[in-house]
């Protein structure tokens, strides 16, 4: 057989894989593949292209080998890097995974040979966790070593999840004809070595011992000057003890490594969460899982071996919840558990908000499954996560105080309603009229909830309408009331958002009334026992000493990195996205990635094809007349603060130079010739206007209203004479700005409630827009100029409206992508919504509209890329030291 040198089989991949990649370069070689870096054509993004050595090829069936490795495309987690693609080209077997930017753990240890030991534990719990959920999915790795361990943004990955499988499974019995092996001698355990051919889970976590050993020690358990002599060693010899090379590692970590590379399968780790739970248990010893009492009693913190991890164990696994309503954890209890979603399901848009019970020992979160979503229970002495029946559709959990109820927001219909933890019937318990930002179920049995645009409200959890509990001081600047807690006392504490930052308020248990408290830029979560826990920009919550009275908050201490925070989801009137036990547990949503957008086209029947290739944070997509050139907000570093316009033909970028402020919200004119978009003088701005840019000439820009409220471009007339946006002093408003009066204003629809996305008909004589008049959000459409008819287009809630052609509407009713035909002339006539598709369809942070519409008819729409996803983490206790932490 000629094997082709690397220049050949370049040309011939790009020759045969023209139509699906393009391939780049080589940027890696290993014992059975090759790796290029390539661009995904049809999604439009990069990605790592790895082809089977070809004599190994040569011996594989080519349908076995495509078939096995199908297997392991379903495998979803954090910390697994997903399979795209596989298949056969000509002689070539190949298969497509993300490509991530960072090092291997390889190419670390090449570099530093050893790594800090809170580092090595970090990496060997996370490939831990990955390797749990694979196992409890019937998924063995078998070649677990520092090459297959990618780091990303602080994060590990493993990659080439089932390849050796596939690889053994197609070959059959043919493996010695290639000259090549599965697993790599450093790493494997004592049965791979000796070929045996029933792998069990314990495999795995041999490899990852060895590995973890490296990590500490700058060399594999093993060593030898030949395959055959490391193999030797591996199955005759024992490893030298991890505190003999390096003193400083914590007797619990050396155990542990000890353990995995036992020789026999039987006297290793029965799991790889086992192993994981090991490793950030003090008092955990070789040949025990459950230490004795006279163990347990040592205080973890008195041992001057193990300060340096403990140091990273209060910055990087906990929140401090000390002594959560006077009641505390023992030492012992202290570990942490971190969530895999189900298999099929994700943790996107909706999963920002667990709800932990009350006693601790569930945690129950959201999932999403393309258009669906979906609560799970989860034991945290268990393994298993499973569906709550009667939650479909359900976001923003919450439990009742005695555990037996959990609480949830659904969007379509927009409703809270409740359902047995152990599933059933849900129970409606009142409509909403926007969606829900977070919300507490009171010892009284009222369920006190916040919004987007308004106050707090309160309703009864038998069921009923919500009444309005506060309102926001708009003379003092007050823009938002969020964060609802009820204190062990029965009153309420609440966070304001205003202005000038931020603050928080009590309000009496028995009469209702509030008051402020003083000082500014106090707002974050109340712990009773004297702390406040502030969420910042940088992704870092930290603790404060705090008291009530006063509202003195002491000096900040960095207690939680990573998790979502409110300004990492768009502003302080985000839910609180942590959630608390009784004992002084915590759960939360461990986000260490940006949330990373896609920009995906949606067909008639839903189908998504990717038309941005850069994977960045984008919002307001907006696509110009001819359908040439894309508007969207976009920003390098996840918060989007700028317009740019990208020319879809040749992958351009423009940045728009706005003048001052925050530009947002753009239109295109009918003739493609102008831009007129929103401009804020800063974030917390009450006005914002309206600009308009010449796109085709000498770039000028102009301002053309200059309302005294905010002013959200919408959409132009046909004629290019009007412009309508939202906005208002107090409840959003429809307007029209007339351009050839310089701007004068008219009101379209005003009234109570809020109402937004006016678009004109493509005749000029009518406009749709959203408003919750009815107590909901509904579409509507009223004639224009004449405003003297005026109907309801949707039937059961619906949102963002805008014309795909002369008389069909569309608009979104949660993942629903409806159509409507009106006839606006000689009478307005509205005909009956159907539903076009289902299709995931995130929604945008503060409600603006999501989508567009391209010429062809087909919507452009904005997702976040699975790879971003975050994780779900449980901290049981660490209560008496992170309570000694802050002294």
């Amino acid at each position: 057989m000629t094997v082709p040198d690397q220049a050949e089989q370049l040309d011939r991949l790009n020759a045969a894989l023209a139509d699906r990649y393009r391939i780049e370069r080589a940027i890696g070689a290993g014992g059975m593949a090759t790796v290029y870096l390539a661009e995904d054509l049809r999604h439009k993004r990069k990605v790592a292209l790895k082809v089977l050595k070809p004599e190994l090829a040569a011996v594989l069936g080519a349908e076995r080998f495509v078939q096995e490795i199908t297997t392991t495309a379903s495998l979803q987690h954090p910390h697994i890097l997903p399979l795209y693609d596989s298949g056969r080209i000509e002689s070539f077997l190949y298969y497509v995974m993300p490509y991530i930017e960072g090092e291997t753990l390889r190419d670390k240890l090449n570099r530093e040979k050893q790594l800090a030991i809170e580092e090595a534990v970090r990496i060997a719990t996370e490939v831990a966790d990955a390797l749990d959920y694979a196992h409890r999915n019937d998924v063995i790795h078998r070649d677990i070593k520092p090459e297959n361990i990618l780091l990303h943004d602080g994060r590990a990955m493993v990659a080439d999840f089932g390849i050796a499988l596939a690889v053994s499974a197609a070959a059959g019995g043919r493996m010695t004809e290639t000259g090549l092996s599965v697993g790599t001698p450093h790493y494997m355990s004592p049965e791979q070595a000796t070929a045996e051919k029933d792998l069990t889970n314990r495999s795995d976590i041999y490899s990852l011992g060895a590995v973890m050993y490296e990590m500490l020690t700058g060399s594999p358990p093993h060593v030898g000057s030949s395959a055959q002599q490391i193999i030797m060693k591996i199955v005759t010899e024992e490893p030298q003890p991890v505190r003999a090379v390096r003193r400083s590692v914590p007797p619990n970590v050396a155990a542990a490594v000890t353990k995995c590379l036992e020789k026999v399968p039987a006297d290793r780790f029965t799991s790889a969460a086992e192993y994981g739970a090991a490793l950030s248990n003090p008092d955990f010893v070789a040949g025990t899982t459950v230490p004795p009492s006279s163990m347990r009693a040592r205080s973890f913190w008195t041992d001057p071996r193990t300060l340096g991890l403990a140091g990273f164990a209060a910055i990087m696994m906990v929140v401090a919840i000390w002594g959560w309503n006077g009641r505390g954890t023992s030492e012992a209890d202290v570990r942490r558990i971190t969530i895999p979603p189900p298999r099929g399901w994700t943790f996107l848009e909706g999963g920002y908000v667990p709800a932990l019970s009350p006693d601790g020992n569930t945690v129950v979160f959201s999932a999403r499954q393309g258009d669906s979503a979906m609560l799970f229970r989860r034991p945290l002495d268990g393994f298993t996560a499973e569906a709550i029946e009667g939650s479909l559709g359900a976001e923003y959990p919450f439990f009742s105080p005695d555990g037996v109820w959990v609480g949830f927001y659904t969007r379509v219909p927009a409703e809270i309603r409740k359902v047995p933890l152990a599933g059933g019937r849900p129970f409606t318990i009142t409509p909403l009229f926007t969606a829900v930002n977070d919300a507490t179920w009171r010892r009284d049995g009222t369920i006190v909830f916040s919004t987007e645009r308004r106050g707090l409200f309160a309703v009864s959890d038998a069921g009923g309408e919500a009444g309005q509990l506060t309102v926001p001081d708009s003379a003092a600047g007050e823009l938002a009331h969020h964060g609802p807690q009820e204190l062990s006392d029965g009153r309420l504490f609440f966070g304001i958002r205003a202005q000038n930052g931020f603050r928080s308020a009590i309000m009496d248990a028995d009469d209702g009334t509030w008051e402020v408290l003083p000082g500014d830029n106090v707002g974050g979560i109340y712990v009773p026992n004297g702390h406040m826990l502030i969420g910042t920009s940088e992704g870092v919550w930290t603790a404060h000493r705090f008291r009530i009275g006063s509202a003195e908050l002491g000096r900040g201490i960095p207690v939680l990195t990573g998790a979502v925070t409110p300004y990492r989801r768009g502003g302080s009137g985000e839910p609180v996205p942590l959630s608390f036990s009784d004992r002084g547990d915590v759960a939360f949503f461990s986000n260490v990635r940006e949330q990373i957008k896609i920009v995906t086209r949606l067909d008639s029947t839903g189908a998504a094809t990717a038309i941005v290739s850069e994977q960045r944070s984008y919002r307001w997509p907006r696509v110009s007349p001819d359908g040439t050139r894309l508007s969207i907000g976009r920003d390098t570093e996840g918060r989007v603060r700028g317009l740019w316009v990208l020319n879809l033909r040749t992958a351009a970028w423009r940045r728009l130079p706005v003048d001052a402020g925050l530009a947002g919200e753009a239109d295109w004119s009918p003739d493609g010739t102008r831009l007129a978009y929103t401009v804020q003088e800063n974030s917390d701005s009450r006005w914002a206007s309206i600009y308009v840019r010449d796109m085709i000439g000498a770039g000028d820009e102009r301002l053309v209203v200059a309302a005294p409220f905010h002013a959200w471009m919408s959409d132009w007339s046909p004629d290019g004479r009007f412009l309508t946006f939202y906005g208002g002093p107090q409840n959003s408003a429809i307007w029209v700005a007339d351009l050839n009066d310089g701007g004068s204003l008219r009101d379209v629809a005003t009234g109570a409630g809020d109402r937004r996305h006016p678009a004109f008909s493509p005749d000029g004589r009518a406009i749709a827009y959203q408003s919750d008049e009815s107590g909901r959000d509904e579409v509507y459409v009223r004639r224009f100029p004449e405003l003297d008819d005026t109907r309801i287009v949707s039937t059961d809630g619906g949102t963002e409206p805008l014309w795909r052609s002369r008389r069909e509407l569309v608009f979104r009713n949660g993942s629903r992508m409806m159509a409507v035909d009106i006839r606006t002339t000689p009478r307005l006539e509205v005909g009956t919504p159907r539903e076009l598709f289902r299709a995931y369809m995130e929604y945008d942070l503060n409600g603006d509209r999501g989508y567009d519409i391209m010429p062809d008819g087909s919507f452009v729409v904005i997702r976040t890329d699975p790879v971003s996803a975050p994780d779900l983490r449980v901290i049981k206790g660490f209560v008496s030291e992170l309570d000694r932490l802050s002294r």
